[in-house]
């Protein structure tokens, strides 16, 4: 890679996880529904993972789940914050709850930076595009 892809894929990475910490912990990302929060948090994770490829795109997943659990710890705002926060899971589940709650909280979040790469390679590839 040249000079200038590496700066714009660090602006891009950076630009998207600003998007991403803006969000978490405004009102715009996580919507309180009572049981659940609903998110949009995952549409920059997406694009990301388009434009910047699989690795940024777990990092920026990474990221999802890092303010997941970080808003989840600090203002557990619904019934199921235990889900996402290993420290309320600890107080609740013991040892066992840390582990599924990490697990929870970050790998399908930085599964959700990998997989839409590949399907728009896929899609890519079977539309004919180069």
């Amino acid at each position: 890679m040249n000079t200038k892809k590496e700066t714009l894929s660090l602006v891009l990475t950076a630009l998207f996880t600003a998007i991403i910490i803006i969000m978490a912990f405004t009102p715009l990302g996580y919507i309180p529904l009572g049981v659940i929060n609903a998110t949009i948090i995952h549409i920059p994770v997406i694009l990301g993972a388009i434009f910047l490829g699989p690795k940024k795109g777990s990092f920026l997943g990474f990221v999802f789940g890092l303010t997941s659990f970080i808003k989840n710890t600090v203002t557990p705002a619904t019934v199921s914050a235990f889900v996402f926060s290993p420290v309320l899971a600890a107080s609740q589940f013991g040892v066992s709850g840390v582990f599924k709650s990490a697990f929870i909280c970050f790998v399908p979040r930085i599964l959700v930076g990998v997989f839409p790469y590949y399907v728009f390679l896929l899609v890519k590839k079977l539309s004919g595009g180069t």
